[in-house]
């Protein structure tokens, strides 16, 4: 198959894909991340650059079934040369971070897990323990009375541009919410206010909004933020002692 027609089914895969959560519970400065990762040394690279995308053709051709799975470690370098086109595409992460591989793979995760087209990494999602300045935690657990302890936030969710169209954005949201029920704790997520799309496919899967707040990013940015819970994400109320 021709270049100029896998660009052509490229585009006809569909548009922008959903982003959770840019910034990281206890991070605000994407453009400055600590280096805590041991794969920093190896994923640190500059803004990326405008390259061929993965051709859903080719994809197709090998496996037309995605699959999730949990991220192993040495799923990064694929992770952050999908985010890189996920950045040209759609300019997500707003700020490209210096070690993209420590902003996958730092902070306080919870867990992580990656999705496989035609055997390539193509999306990912990320589930972290809240933080004092997250937006969707503090409005969720006012509104249900629940300990922060107890909600887990969804982060760090992108898909390859040459993969979408298959679901593939819902899947890693399915995924991450049915880790965090097993963990008897609430999934929510922020998102950047001007991102339409993203906000289109939650509505789409019948997550809840829960209202808007702002977060400081860096000097002299501030963003406002969506924040939603996912459906039916009520978790059991914590058991009592019994009685001796």
């Amino acid at each position: 198959m021709s270049r100029r027609l896998c660009l052509i089914l490229t585009i006809a895969a569909g548009g922008r894909v959903a982003h959770a959560r840019q910034g990281h519970p206890t991070v605000k400065n994407e453009g400055s991340l600590p280096a805590r990762s041991p794969h920093g040394a190896l994923l640190r690279q500059e803004r990326p650059q405008p390259s061929a995308p993965l051709c859903l053709h080719t994809l197709m051709r090998h496996d037309t079934a995605p699959r999730i799975r949990p991220r192993r470690a040495s799923d990064l370098p694929a992770c952050v040369e999908a985010l890189g086109q996920v950045h040209i595409a759609d300019g997500y992460p707003t700020n490209w971070p210096e070690r993209p591989g420590d902003w996958l793979a730092g902070g306080s995760l919870i867990g992580a897990w990656v999705a496989e087209l035609g055997g390539r990494v193509v999306g990912h999602v990320a589930l972290c323990r809240s933080g004092a300045d997250d937006v969707a935690p503090a409005l969720w657990s006012g509104r249900e009375g629940l300990a922060g302890e107890r909600v887990a936030v969804v982060s760090r969710l992108f898909v390859a541009p040459g993969a979408r169209g298959h679901g593939i954005g819902a899947m890693l949201l399915d995924q991450v919410v049915a880790e965090a029920r097993e963990l008897g704790q609430a999934a929510v997520l922020d998102v950047v206010a001007s991102d339409t799309s993203a906000i289109a496919l939650y509505a789409r899967t019948g997550w809840r909004f829960l209202g808007t707040g702002e977060q400081y990013w860096t000097p002299g940015q501030t963003v406002t933020l969506r924040s939603y819970a996912a459906p039916e994400a009520e978790v059991d109320a914590a058991p009592e002692a019994s009685a001796s």
